[in-house]
C-alpha cells in the first residue's frame, strides 16, 4: 500500500529518471530541443527507447554529422509531410556543424522534385488504358516504363521535368553520392514511400558509387518520421488530460 511518505520518493524517483533520460537524449544527438518535453514528461522510458534507436545511424554511420542532419531537414520538409518545426530544429542543428544557406536550399531542390512521381506512376496506367481503346485518339504508345509514356503523352513535361531535375543536379554544392541519398531519402520516407521513385533513386546511388550500407543508414534516419506523431500529440494529449481534471474541458462542462 503506497504511504504519503512514499509519494514524494516516487516522484523524486520519477524527476531524476526524467533527468537521466534527458541527458542521454543530449550526450547522444547533441542537443535538446523543448518539442521533447511533453513525450518527457508523459513517457521517459518511451523516449529512452527513442533515443536507442535514433542513434543507431549517429552510431554506426558513415555520413557526417552536417549530412545526417540535412536528411531530417529533406524527410521533414517533404511535400508529404511538412513539419516545419523538424525542418527548423534540424536545420539549425546543421547550421551548428557548418550548413549553409546554398547546402540547404539544394536540399530542398532535389526534395521538390517528389511531385514528379504523380506523373512517373500515372502516366505508364493511362498508357495501358488507352492502348486497349485505340478509338480513344491519342498518341500511340507502348506499355512500359514512365518516359517512354511520357515522350508520346506528354513530351513537353517530360523536357521540362529533365531540365528541371538536371538544375537540383547541377548546383554542385552537395557532393554527388550524397545529392542521390537525399533523393533516396524523399521517396522513401513514410509519408511518402514511392516505390518505383525509391528503385530508380537507389539504383542511381549505387550506380553513382554509394555505398549499400549509406543507404541503409540514411532509412535509418528516415525511418524516425514516426515519432513525429509523440511530439506534436503527446502535448495535446497532457493538455486535453488537464483540462478534464480542471473541469474546463469538453468532459467538465
Amino acid at each position: 500500500m503506497t504511504t504519503q511518505q512514499d509519494e514524494p520518493a516516487a516522484a523524486g524517483d520519477t524527476e531524476a529518471e526524467k533527468a537521466r533520460v534527458r541527458a542521454k537524449f543530449e550526450t547522444a544527438r547533441g542537443f535538446w530541443d523543448p518539442l521533447w518535453d511533453p513525450v518527457l514528461d508523459a513517457d521517459p522510458n518511451l523516449l529512452d527507447a527513442y533515443i536507442d534507436l535514433s542513434s543507431v545511424p549517429w552510431q554506426d554511420g558513415t555520413l557526417s554529422p552536417k549530412e545526417r542532419e540535412l536528411v531530417y531537414v529533406a524527410m521533414n520538409a517533404s511535400t508529404t509531410h511538412l513539419y516545419e518545426i523538424g525542418v527548423r530544429v534540424h536545420l539549425r542543428n546543421a547550421i551548428g556543424y557548418g550548413a549553409t544557406p546554398a547546402e540547404a536550399m539544394a536540399v530542398l531542390a532535389v526534395v521538390s522534385e517528389v511531385g514528379g512521381h504523380t506523373v512517373m506512376s500515372v502516366l505508364p496506367l493511362l498508357a495501358d488504358e488507352l492502348a486497349a481503346r485505340p478509338g480513344a485518339g491519342a498518341p500511340a504508345t507502348a506499355p512500359g516504363p514512365w518516359p517512354a509514356a511520357a515522350e508520346a503523352l506528354a513530351p513537353r513535361y517530360l523536357a521540362a521535368a529533365r531540365r528541371y531535375s538536371e538544375v537540383t543536379r547541377e548546383r554542385g554544392v552537395l557532393r554527388e553520392p550524397f545529392r542521390l541519398l537525399v533523393a533516396v531519402a524523399a521517396a522513401s520516407s513514410a509519408t511518402h514511400l514511392h516505390l518505383p521513385a525509391v528503385q530508380h533513386h537507389i539504383r542511381a546511388a549505387l550506380d553513382g558509387g554509394v555505398e549499400w550500407h549509406e543507404i541503409v543508414e540514411v532509412l535509418e534516419v528516415v525511418a524516425m518520421v514516426g515519432v513525429h506523431t509523440l511530439t506534436e500529440y503527446a502535448r495535446v494529449v497532457a493538455e486535453e488530460f488537464a483540462d478534464r481534471a480542471e473541469g474546463t474541458g469538453p468532459g467538465g462542462r
